[in-house]
């Protein structure tokens, strides 16, 4: 599935199942529950309301901003990537949860803004870009 500059309203009461997901700008929102068995590419765009979002794999990538607004995304995979110099805003409640293995090759900025966590039960691995990349807010390791 490609979301370009449309807004997708997921609501269900069984969870719902994606080969791969590319979020370029737009809107992911619902209640429902989502699951990505491959690829999730997250260049822009928003990730919104209530339910579960968990993907096999994650690519943040490019210069845009990227909003997990409300929502618990989870990163199950060994191959994690954020690369660039865009920005991960989490709000309303958000969590990321890392339970694999994330890698940052750019020089992003990660916000949590007030009762949105970023939890490290994995690796995040800074490795490479020229400049810093910057976790601000709740950041809760527990590895």
């Amino acid at each position: 599935m490609s979301i370009a500059g449309a807004t997708v309203n997921w609501n269900g009461t069984t969870a719902s199942t994606l080969s791969s997901l590319d979020l370029s700008s737009g809107t992911l929102q619902g209640s429902g529950d989502v699951s990505v068995t491959g690829t999730t590419t997250w260049s822009g765009g928003t990730i919104a309301a209530g339910g579960s979002f968990q993907s096999g794999t994650v690519a943040f990538t490019g210069a845009g901003t990227m909003l997990l607004d409300g929502k618990a995304l989870t990163l199950t995979g060994t191959s994690n990537t954020w690369s660039g110099n865009g920005t991960i805003d989490l709000a309303n409640a958000a969590v990321l949860t890392n339970n694999g293995t994330l890698t940052v090759s750019g020089d992003g900025t990660m916000t949590d803004l007030p009762s949105s966590f970023f939890v490290n039960n994995g690796l995040f691995r800074k490795n490479g870009g020229a400049g810093t990349t910057s976790v601000t807010g709740s950041l809760l390791d527990v590895t």
